[in-house]
This record gives C-alpha cells, sequence and structure tokens, in this order.
C-alpha cells in the first residue's frame, strides 16, 4: 500500500496536483482492535499534548504509540484538538470478511467507504445492508461456482465440507451446498467448528471425517486453522485426503514446512496473480536497520526474520521467544540471505488486490477533479472538491470508475466486487522436497459455463497414486441396471435394481402443461389491465373480458402451443440416447431433443407468453402507479436531535428501541444520504425510558443511597438497529457537542430533556461542532440496548474502550460468553433457563410434536438450538424447525405458512420479537387457520399491544414473562404528570402525544408519522389526557421490562456507592487505590458492577459469573374478558433457583385455552391401545410410530432367563475347573483327572442348573411375577410392564448367577497362579 501511493505520488499524468498519504494501522484480525484502529484513521490521531514544558509524542513512522491517558490524575489527556494525523475520508481493508462487517455496521452511520483486499463472503455484496463497501478480491459466489465445477470435473460426487464458524465458512458453504447439486454432488457430511480449535472439536471434527466414506474433504478456513486440524490428524494418522483449498489458505506457503507429507497434492482457487508489480521487490528489500529503528512493525519483521535484537528497538513483542532474550543484531544481517514470506514476491496475489484497491481510489480522485463545475453528479452539478473531501461524494466516483493496470482492466459490477478469475493451484513436492504451487488451470466468470473452468490433467501431482482418487457413496449402475433411490439418503447414495423394458419419457407434455399455465396468468393480467382502463361510467368494454372470454383465450393459447409440438412429434420426434459425455465412467440414458427447431418452438413459444405477461402486468402498474470538514476534528453524521439529558456527576447512557423496523431504500449516492426511517413507534419502550429517568430522580434524592454524588442521564433512541444503535452510543460514550458560537450569537439546544444538539451546517459547512465543543458529559455505562443482536454489535464497537452494557431485555444466551463479551451484564434472564420451562411446559401438557419457529437472529437460532437439545430429554419432538428473515415480505411469509398448514402439530413456539408476530397474524388471518396453541417467547410473551388487532387468533396462548414488580412506588404518578405544557420541547414525548390522541400539537417538534401523515393530523384541544385513555406508556400493570430496567439503574448506582465506601490503600486496584467516581474509569465501575448484589423492593439481586441474573419466570396466559379485553394472568411459574422436580408449577385449571376447555392434543403417533405396541418408523423421529397387534400367549419370562443364564455360567464354571486340574495334576501317574471326564462336567454342570431352577419354581409358587400398568413414566401414556412379585425370589434367582459367576472368576484366577 506505501508503494502503490508512492509511485501515485511521482506520476505527473495521475493526480498532479494532489498529494496522498497513508494511515495504517494493525488490526490483529480481530473486531475490538480492527475498529479501534479504524475509528483512529476516520477522527485522526493525536499528536502530543503539553504538560508543563515537557510534551508527549507518538512514536513510529506508520505505527502511532498516540492515546496517552494517565489514569490517576487523568492528565495530561490527548483529545480531539490535538490531533495531528489527518482523518481518512476511506479505509484500505480489513482482509477478514467477519471483521469488514463489523467496521461496516460500526462505519455505516457516517458513510465511510471501505474497500477490502481479502474479504470474500458473498454476504458482503448486500447493497441495502452494506452499501459502503467495495472489494477487490472477488466475492465468495465465483470461488464456490468454481468448486462446484471442479469438484464435479473429476466425478466426485461424494465431498465433505467443512468451515470454521464464521460469517464467511457459513456463506460459503451454504452456497457451495446449492451450487454443486446443479451437478449431482453430495455433501457426506457437513461440519462447522470453532475458530479457536481446542482438543474436544478437534476429536469432533476427526471423528466425522474418519467415519466418512468421503476421500474428499472442502474445507473454508484461515491458515491457522489449517495448521490445528493438520497437526490433529497427523496424530490420527489419516492419510490419503484429497484436500481442497478455498481461497483464503490456497497458497498459504508457510503450511508446507510442518505439513507438506499431509498436504501434497492439494488443489485449491487462488486468486489472479500479478507476474510482478515493478518496482516493489526493489522497494522491499530495501530495508537496513538504519532506516528502520523507529517504526515497532519493520523492526518485529527484522527480529522475527533473522532472530536478533536491534540496539534500541522499540518492538515489545516476542513470538515463541522472548524478544528481550535475543542476541544483539550484528548489523551484517541481510534480508536478502533468507526467506521470508514479506520478501517473497513470488505469488502477488492479495498484494496486488491492495494495490488495486489503492489506484481505484486515486483514479476516483481523478474524476472528482477533472468534473467541470455545473456538470458533476451532484446537486446543482457539483463535483466535490478533493481538498474538502466528503466520504460519500469519493464513493460515488469509486462507484463508477473503471481504469487499466499491469495489463488488466479492472471493472466492478453494482454490488461493488470485481469480476472473478481463478488460478487452478496445485500443491507439488519437488524433487528437493521444497513446495511449488503450480498452476494447473483456470477459471474465469466472464466467460460462458462450458468455458470458464480449464484443467490441465496431466500436469497435477495426486495426494496418492498417478490419478484421481475415486470419491463416491455408491458405483455407477452395470448394464442392464437402474439407479434406485435410497429412500430419506442423498441423491449420490442409491441401489442398482434391474431395468424395466420399453419405457421411455415423454417430455412434450411439459411444454402443454406450461403454455397453459402462463395463459391463465396472460388472461387473468389482460382482465386486470382493462378493468384499470375501463373507468368511464357504463363503459361496455369488460364484457369482452368475462369468464367466458378468459377461458377461451386460454384455450386458443394453449392449442397454438399443442400444434407445435404435435408437428415435433410427426416429423422428427424425441428419442432415448446414451450420454458419455456428463459423467467420467458413467453412461446416462437421456432423452434427445429430436428436431431441434421443435425444441426451439416449444420453449419460445413460452418465452414468447411469458413476455407478453410481464408486459401486461408493466402497463398495469404504470396505470395504478453534511458535515464537518474532514481536516479538523468534528462530529460527522446527520444531526442527532432527540434526547433525554440531565446532566449530573456521573451521567448515566441508556439505549432504547423507541421505534423499529427500518425501511429499506438503496442510495444512489448522487446526494448525500438521508438517515433511514422506522415505521413503528413503541409506547412501551418510552415507558422504559421514562423509568430509567425516574429510577435516577429517585435516587438523587435518596439520603441513604450517593448522598454525595449525583446522578444524570444521557437516553436516545436505538430504532433496534444496529448502525443507529451504533451512532448513538457512540455520542453517549464520547459525550455530544453544545452550541458552537456563530457571530454574536449562539446556536442554543432547546428542550428541558431533549437536546438538538450536533448542528452542523450543509452548505458553508460552518459552524462545525467539534469534540471542544462537548457540553454533555460522556457516560461510563450503558443501559441497553433490548435486542440480543444489536446488544453483541454494541459490545463488540465498544469492548476495546471498555465501556460496560447492561441489558434490559437481551437474552440470548450466546452472551453468557465472558471471553467474547467481558464487559457485558443484564438484568433479563439468559436464554437457557427460559428454553428450560418451555420444554418442561410442552412436557408437562403431553404435548411431544411441536412447531418451533424464529426470526433469522442470533437470540432465535441459539435459543432453538437449546430447546431442541433439552425438550429430546423429555419425548418432545419438533414437527419442524423454520426461521424466517427480520423483514417478513409476502413470499417467506407464505413459506412459513405453508409449512405450519401441511403439518398436524397444533403446538407452535414462536421465537421473536413483536414486529414479526403481527406480520405472521396478519397472513394467518387471510389463510383462515385457526385452533393453534401459541408458545411464545419471552420477547413477546406480555406484548399487549398486539391483542387489539389478532385477540381471536392469540386468546388461550401461553409464555413464560420475566419477573413482575407488583408496584414501582410513584412511577404510576411520574408518568402519567404529561400536560401539552411541559413535554412541547421533546420530540419523543411530543410523538407519544401525537400518536395516542391522533392530533397534532401547535409547534410540535415530531418529525416522525406512523400509518398516517402526523402534518394531515386535526390540532390537539389541550383537554386531552392520559388517563382517559389505554397506553401502553402509562400501563403499570405488567411491570416486566421497566422493572429490568430499574434494576440495571441500582446496580450502577450500588456499585458506585461501593466504589465511594473504599478505604484508599485497601482497595481492589493496583496499590490498593479505589478509583474515584467523580473522574471515573469504565472498567473500574465495571469491577464493582461484577460484585455487587443488593435488594430491591423485598427481592434480593444476584448475578452469577456470566453477568446473569437469577433466572425467575411467570407463566402467562392470554386471557379474553368478558368486554373483550385482554387479561395477561399469572398461572403458574419458573423458578431455576428450585430442585428440578419443583422448578415448574402450573394452575391447569385457571388456563383458558385456544379452543374447548382443555389442552389441545398435539402428537404425531397415539399412544398404542391394549392389545398393541409400538413400532417406530425407520427414518422418523421418536414420536412417530406405527401400533403393530401384540404377539398372543406370550409373556416375558424372567424366570426362564435366570435358569438358561445359570446353564451359561455352570457350562463356562465346569470347564475352569478342568482347566485348573490340569495345571494342578502335573505329577507322572496322577489320577487326578478322572474325577473330571466328560460325563463329570456334565453332571456338574446339571447340579448348578436345578439349584436355580427349584429357586425359581419357589419364586412361582409363593408369588409370581405379573402385569402391572405403569402411568408414572410418561403423561397420558400408560406402559404394561412386569413386576417382580416376590422381590425376595427375584433377588435370589440374581445372587445365585452373581455367585456362580464369582466361583468361575475365582477358579480362572488360580488357574494362571504357579
Amino acid at each position: 500500500m506505501t508503494f502503490a501511493i508512492r509511485e501515485i505520488n511521482k506520476r505527473s499524468d495521475l493526480l498532479p496536483k494532489l498529494r496522498l498519504g497513508f494511515h495504517i494501522r494493525d488490526s490483529c484480525d480481530e473486531v475490538p482492535v480492527s475498529l479501534k484502529a479504524s475509528l483512529l484513521l476516520v477522527n485522526g490521531q493525536p499528536g502530543h499534548a503539553a504538560i508543563g514544558n515537557v510534551s508527549l509524542e507518538a512514536v513510529g513512522e506508520h505505527h502511532g504509540k498516540g492515546d496517552l491517558i494517565s489514569l490517576g490524575s487523568r492528565s495530561p489527556v490527548l483529545g480531539c484538538a490535538d490531533v495531528t494525523r489527518s482523518p481518512s475520508p476511506v479505509i484500505i481493508g480489513d482482509a477478514s470478511s467477519g471483521v469488514s462487517m463489523a467496521l461496516l455496521r460500526s462505519l455505516g452511520p457516517f458513510q465511510i467507504p471501505l474497500v477490502s483486499y481479502f474479504a470474500s463472503c458473498s454476504c458482503l455484496s448486500e447493497q441495502t445492508e452494506f452499501p459502503m463497501f467495495m472489494r477487490t478480491m472477488p466475492s465468495d459466489a465465483f470461488q464456490v461456482s468454481a468448486l462446484a465445477r471442479l469438484v464435479s470435473h473429476f466425478g466426485w460426487t461424494w465431498v465433505g465440507v467443512i468451515g470454521e464458524e464464521s460469517d464467511y465458512a457459513r456463506f460459503a458453504v451454504q452456497l457451495f451446498l446449492q451450487e454443486s447439486s446443479l451437478y449431482g454432488v453430495c455433501a457426506a457430511y457437513v461440519h462447522h467448528y470453532p475458530v479457536v480449535l481446542s482438543q474436544q472439536p478437534l476429536d469432533k471434527l476427526l471423528d466425522i471425517i474418519q467415519g466418512s466414506s468421503s476421500k474428499v474433504i472442502l474445507n473454508f478456513c484461515s491458515e491457522s486453522e489449517v495448521q490445528s486440524i493438520m497437526g490433529a490428524i497427523r496424530q490420527r494418522n489419516i492419510t490419503g485426503i484429497q484436500w481442497i483449498a478455498s481461497e483464503a489458505w490456497a497458497t498459504a506457503k508457510s503450511l508446507w514446512t510442518e505439513f507438506g507429507d499431509l498436504l501434497s497434492g492439494t488443489l485449491g482457487f487462488g486468486i489472479r496473480r500479478a507476474e510482478v508489480i515493478p518496482g516493489l521487490k526493489q522497494h522491499l528489500s530495501r530495508l537496513r536497520p538504519s532506516n528502520i529503528q523507529d517504526s515497532a512493525f519493520l523492526t518485529e519483521l527484522w527480529e522475527e526474520t533473522l532472530n536478533c535484537r536491534l540496539n534500541g528497538s522499540v518492538n515489545t513483542h516476542s513470538h515463541m521467544v522472548n524478544h528481550l532474550d535475543r542476541k544483539p543484531c550484528s548489523g551484517m544481517e541481510d534480508l536478502n540471505d533468507v526467506y521470508s514470506a514479506f520478501s517473497d514476491v513470488s505469488q502477488l496475489r492479495v498484494s496486488y488486490n491492495v494495490y488495486k484497491a489503492v489506484y481505484l481510489v486515486a483514479h476516483a480522485l481523478q474524476r472528482m477533479s477533472d468534473c467541470e463545475a455545473g456538470q458533476g453528479p451532484f446537486v446543482n452539478g457539483s463535483c466535490g472538491n478533493p481538498q474538502s473531501l466528503e466520504p460519500w461524494q469519493l464513493f460515488h466516483y469509486m462507484k463508477n470508475t473503471k481504469f487499466s493496470i499491469l495489463g488488466e482492466k479492472v471493472d466492478f459490477d453494482r454490488n461493488g466486487d470485481p469480476i472473478a478469475s481463478y488460478d487452478l493451484i496445485n500443491w507439488r513436492r519437488d524433487q528437493d522436497g521444497s513446495l511449488r504451487l503450480l498452476k494447473v488451470g483456470f477459471y474465469d466468470a466472464s466467460l460462458s459455463p462450458e468455458l470458464s473452468l480449464m484443467v490441465n490433467e496431466s500436469a497435477i501431482q495426486w495426494p496418492v497414486g498417478q490419478q484421481a482418487v475415486r470419491s463416491v457413496c455408491s458405483e455407477s449402475c452395470p448394464s442392464g441396471k437402474r439407479v434406485a433411490r435410497r429412500k430419506g439418503k442423498p441423491a449420490c447414495c442409491f441401489d442398482c435394481v434391474t431395468c424395466s423394458e420399453g419405457e421411455v419419457s415423454n417430455k412434450t407434455a411439459f411444454g402443454i402443461s406450461f403454455a397453459l399455465c402462463i395463459s391463465c396468468l396472460l388472461a387473468k393480467t389482460l382482465v386486470v389491465l382493462m378493468a384499470f382502463r375501463a373507468t368511464l361510467p357504463g363503459s361496455g368494454v369488460m364484457k369482452w373480458f368475462g369468464p367466458n372470454q378468459q377461458r377461451a383465450s386460454v384455450l386458443l393459447f394453449t392449442v397454438v402451443q399443442g400444434s407445435i409440438c404435435l408437428i415435433w412429434l410427426l416429423t422428427y420426434p424425441p428419442f432415448t440416447n446414451s450420454n458419455t459425455g456428463y459423467l467420467r465412467n458413467t453412461i446416462i440414458i437421456e432423452c434427445a431433443t429430436g428436431s431441434e427447431v421443435g425444441f426451439w418452438c416449444v420453449l419460445g413459444y413460452i418465452g414468447l407468453l411469458a413476455c407478453l405477461c410481464f408486459f401486461m402486468a408493466f402497463l398495469a402498474h404504470l396505470i395504478v402507479s453534511s458535515a464537518a470538514l474532514f481536516t479538523d476534528c468534528a462530529f460527522i453524521g446527520e444531526e442527532e436531535t432527540n434526547s433525554f439529558y440531565q446532566d449530573g456527576d456521573v451521567v448515566l447512557g441508556g439505549v432504547f428501541p423507541l421505534h423499529y423496523t427500518r425501511v429499506s431504500s438503496l442510495p444512489t449516492y448522487t446526494s448525500k444520504p438521508e438517515p433511514g426511517s422506522h415505521k413503528y413507534f413503541s409506547a412501551r419502550a418510552l415507558r422504559w425510558m421514562q423509568t430509567m429517568t425516574f429510577a435516577i430522580r429517585e435516587i438523587n434524592q435518596r439520603s441513604d443511597l450517593l448522598p454525595e454524588l449525583r446522578l444524570g442521564f444521557h437516553i436516545r433512541d436505538s430504532c433496534d438497529d444496529v448502525p443507529v444503535s451504533l451512532k448513538a452510543s457512540l455520542l453517549l460514550v464520547n459525550g455530544q457537542p453544545g452550541p458552537p458560537a456563530t457571530g454574536n450569537g449562539s446556536l442554543a439546544l432547546v428542550g428541558e430533556i431533549s437536546g438538538k444538539g450536533d448542528l452542523i451546517s450543509l452548505g458553508s459547512r460552518s459552524p462545525v461542532l467539534g469534540c471542544a465543543d462537548v457540553t454533555r458529559s460522556p457516560s461510563p455505562v450503558i443501559i441497553g440496548d433490548a435486542s440480543s443482536g444489536v446488544s453483541m454489535a454494541l459490545l463488540r464497537s465498544l469492548g476495546p474502550f471498555q465501556i460496560p452494557l447492561v441489558s434490559y431485555f437481551a437474552s440470548c444466551s450466546c452472551l453468557s460468553e465472558q471471553t467474547e463479551f467481558p464487559m457485558f451484564m443484564r438484568t433479563m434472564p439468559s436464554d437457557a433457563f427460559q428454553v428450560r420451562a418451555l420444554a418442561r411446559l410442552v412436557s408437562h401438557f403431553g404435548w411431544t410434536w411441536v412447531g418451533v419457529i424464529g426470526q433469522e437472529s442470533d437470540y432465535a437460532r441459539f435459543a432453538i438450538q437449546l430447546f431442541l437439545q433439552e425438550s429430546s430429554l423429555y419425548g418432545v419432538c419438533a414437527a419442524y424447525v423454520h426461521h424466517y428473515p427480520l423483514v417478513l415480505s409476502q413470499q417467506p411469509l407464505d413459506k412459513l405458512l405453508d409449512i405450519i398448514q401441511e403439518s398436524s402439530s397444533k403446538v407452535i413456539l414462536n421465537f421473536c420479537g413483536e414486529s414479526e408476530v403481527q406480520s405472521i397474524m396478519r397472513a394467518i388471518r387471510q389463510r383462515n387457520i385457526t385452533g393453534i396453541q401459541w408458545i411464545a417467547g419471552e420477547a413477546w410473551a406480555t406484548s399487549k399491544s398486539l391483542w387489539e388487532e389478532f385477540g381471536d387468533l392469540l386468546s388461550g396462548t401461553l409464555g413464560f414473562g420475566i419477573r413482575r414488580a407488583e408496584v414501582i412506588p410513584g412511577l404510576k404518578q411520574h408518568l402519567s404528570r404529561l400536560r401539552p405544557s411541559n413535554i412541547q420541547d421533546s420530540a419523543f414525548l411530543t410523538e407519544l402525544w401525537e400518536e395516542t390522541f391522533n392530533c397534532r400539537l401547535n409547534g410540535s417538534v415530531n418529525t416522525h408519522s406512523h400509518m398516517v401523515n402526523h402534518l394531515d393530523r386535526k390540532p390537539c384541544s389541550g383537554m386531552e389526557d392520559l388517563n382517559d385513555v389505554y397506553s401502553a406508556f402509562s400501563d403499570v400493570s405488567q411491570l416486566r421490562v421497566s422493572y429490568n430496567v430499574y434494576k440495571a439503574v441500582y446496580l450502577v448506582a450500588h456499585a458506585l456507592q461501593r466504589m465511594s465506601d473504599c478505604e484508599a490503600g485497601q482497595g481492589p486496584f493496583v496499590n490498593g487505590s479505589c478509583g474515584n467516581p467523580q473522574s471515573l474509569e469504565p472498567w473500574q465501575l465495571f469491577h464493582y458492577m461484577k460484585n455487587t448484589k443488593f435488594s430491591i423492593l423485598g427481592e434480593k439481586v444476584d448475578f452469577d459469573l456470566n453477568g446473569d441474573p437469577i433466572a425467575s419466570y411467570d407463566l402467562m396466559n392470554w386471557r379474553r374478558e368478558l368486554d373483550g379485553s385482554l387479561r395477561l394472568l399469572k398461572v403458574g411459574f419458573y423458578d431455576a433457583s428450585l430442585s428440578p422436580e419443583l422448578s415448574l408449577v402450573v394452575n391447569a385449571s385457571a388456563i383458558q385455552w385456544p379452543v374447548g376447555q382443555q389442552a389441545v392434543r398435539s402428537v404425531c403417533s397415539e399412544s398404542c391401545p391394549p392389545g398393541r405396541r409400538v413400532a417406530r418408523r425407520k427414518g422418523k423421529p421418536v414420536c412417530c410410530f406405527d401400533c403393530v397387534t401384540c404377539a398372543e400367549g406370550e409373556v416375558s419370562n424372567n424366570t426362564a432367563f435366570g435358569i438358561s443364564f445359570a446353564l451359561c455360567i455352570s457350562c463356562l464354571l465346569a470347564k475352569t475347573l478342568v482347566v485348573l486340574m490340569a495345571f494342578r495334576a502335573t505329577l507322572p501317574g496322577s489320577g487326578v483327572m478322572k474325577w473330571f471326564g466328560p460325563n463329570q462336567q456334565r453332571a456338574s454342570v446339571l447340579l448348578c442348573t436345578v439349584v436355580q431352577g427349584l429357586i425359581c419354581i419357589i419364586w412361582l409358587l409363593t408369588y409370581p411375577p405379573f402385569t402391572n400398568s405403569n402411568t408414572g413414566y410418561l403423561r397420558n401414556t400408560i406402559i404394561i410392564e412386569c413386576a417382580t412379585g416376590s422381590e425376595i425370589g427375584f433377588w435370589c434367582v440374581l445372587g445365585y448367577i452373581g455367585l456362580l459367576a464369582c466361583l468361575c472368576f475365582f477358579m480362572a484366577f488360580l488357574a494362571p497362579v504357579p
């Protein structure tokens, strides 16, 4: 990257009037580190701060050691006013797809472009989610197509597919399975392993590999994971594997030294290579100790490569050996004398991508420079100015840039992806044992499918032998036999059965039936078009498009196709053909088309009808239908006007989903992208916000809690959306700018508790709100967010800065992973507890056949996975498991409802949020699906707002709600005191008022509208009162999430109190220090929070090692009252602190059911009646079985078992005694063995068996076994079992067997003793 920039700066034909610079940092392939580095890049890095006469400076040529903060007195502080390194308007990076996604979600709100050189996940092509992304690395969608073609080319139809647990691998594996199935390739297994491979997941992976017959394995991962897997494979001595490498490790030479014997013969696609980048070799090899000592990066390279330590070294890293223990460098070392991946320019693949990325930005800047004023792509024909650059303007030029470099034409599609071209690489062992990465073919996505893959098989070195391995599930059928698919197995696994004679497939009927379908669509579309045209009263045009005319047109269109097919069949009909060119060593009997003209006429006619249909539909549709300068430190992005704020000694941050469900739109970048809008307003979330302000004001009035400290709050809307929540959180932890001076006046923030700050003029770009204008104090802790997915994004973003997050509603069990989320706590129980409760609940009511659905989110995925594991312990089976997208369009809704209707299950468990339930219920109403017993995930178990529209569908719903506070004293009065006079300065409260009363306040500051335009509302009369209407805002009957918010505030307060009470010298930190609440370090506060216990409203609040509270749930039943209103009735509870048998309590008599007076039946198979027994259905869940007649006259006889077992052991005992005597009778002429001949042996066996027979006879005569009906094992199931009768008789039988066994063992032990 530095070479490319210096090369451009020397050119006279590219950016002659502009000088490029660079700011490059280490991302460590880790989200927190990469995010911190990126924020330094886009904000600029501070230089030095003065301390008296001393200055502290950042060290390093391209690596700053800045951001110095004294942890004690908190001075000197390097702030935004000290920025000396210019902010970057574009970032080239990162290498990893997962890290790149995290950066894009973080930088997205600020329209900062990201150009990756190695991130290949196809998910990054989604422009609605990642609109500011481009890359010089081809998308995995192309790589996967190449890999599918490759395995098909060699006839490998049985392939193992593995990959790391990452977005990159998950998407790639999913795409490969779809693409390869088109070529008849099947996955022998699909397995994802964790990124950090400990012994347990390695053993599991290798068990799968060894247990499979597949000899070909495709591995989507990076170099480090391959090292771990190969190490384990060597230990197990697994050989003969044909490895297929994903591009992430297809050219990783460093693997060869240790694993060359295992990886020889590997095939993989490497990204396009530059034969040479002129001058790069010299640029890399010019390093000398004299010119690298100021750079920690280059010093580390030198010391690692040559294993010595430079004098005055600034390197602080060591790998494998302590860097301080290295010998001093002599000064005679030279990189040209040793091999180093740094100076190896034989495989310039990723380096070439970096080179192209730099030139992409340069050419975009050149296009901006060449633009003439008045003819530009932006507002009023403006062009943008490279000297005062707006990132989104630069990105517009980048998206439309094409250029040539080193003889290659570089172009991008509309997703920002380059056209893919790969080299097929073979890992060859040369005669000296070294690795040679030999190009043995290529894949070019720009060519037609039949020409896209070229392979030189003769040049390939295979892992074993001189030809490709065979990897198929079933061998091809010989002549005279045909394929018979194995039920429940992949298509590649089959049996060969004898062919039937005289049968040929006729496909002409397909053309006729397809024409019939499209003709129906065409007729209906024509009717719709005419209906829109016939708008005049009395118009008679529709009489020509009635039912009879529609049928006649369908018949006419279909007859034409029938005539074409008839002519085809009469002239040159289709015939059977033996195809040997599709798969190696396989003859495929196929139907040849016969007349090509006839075939294309059939297809052409279908296409003509389809085009007419589309054209008619199109006609019908037509009828109805700025920021601050980057060279300054400044807050960038749109003006943020709405928040609740109150200053204090410690200001607690809060993020709440006041709005939700984003309206999707794709920006064009010809004008500055507008902030996203959201469909719905949540009065419930506003109550949570106000609960936080209430709790803080309550604490400030107390004399026993923080008497010398005043708490404040800064609360913002997260919109349940990662970019919005992240932007809000950054404002909380950085502080928000206030009013800058403008001439003699000032621009003031408006509102008592609603800041209207972040003012930025979009015209002259002044006034500018910078970091020096911060008037709102930074928050050392954030209470939020509600969603698990959003909370995870915030934790990954704020993690590098040790900012604690306390969630009140995020329940995903994944958040309990402290190694990944060490700064997280919550007052919401983990889903691990909820899932146990739900599994116990469905088992309690005998629902063994349950539909399980959930949204595509981490929360739902983890919850469903845990539920399936937990419920299986209770004999519960999933009728189906289905994930649907967060934004539910008609297609995924139809798919979901088809699954529900096709299943016999009457119980559905739904893990999602309130808005998804709304969409699903509307679709269910349209299809008139009734009689469903809904089980609610806790996210919507108490969502009263669903009742008004869907009460008829949701009556009888059951779900676990988090623990409720009966009352929070004073909260009701706090919420109901709102009046128009005291809310008009707050956009949040104004919106509540206008949405509740459907009117508009005079001088309203609300700019949102939902369902109806807010400007069209009638004026408010001033007589409205929240006490006169129902509102989720003022409803305090179900204080569950509000109670969690309340506890979260008190958790922070009690932690601050513990810090205040700490005595100097006895604290938990260095030198016994305690931390100072007046100058708070977030990580110090978090230490106290993790160890805080307190009582509130009669409840003891405690947290485990993961920061999770002990779980307690109320079982809620949705009941319809006589007036039609909803009553959320508590009908039981689940308490995780109790023993398993006592943890769930249900009052079934209090439950109102969806249908009738009792619980629905939801089983796959009904229990077998008397006289019948269970027969499992092969390949089906254990809950699905048939009932077959019991065999007559047969009773399980324990007694016969005892006699037969005694007979067996008696035989062993006799033989063992003979062996023992044979060893003892060693003297010549000894006659002892005559007492142990065959007759004596038989007699001893008979004697021992008769004893057991006598015991059994006595047992049967006194108190024999009998049949017993057991109802205690499973609910609603009677198990007929054999009871023992006499316990003494039973144990005598078993005891005698044990005695014989012990004698046998004793004799066998004596035998080898001399």
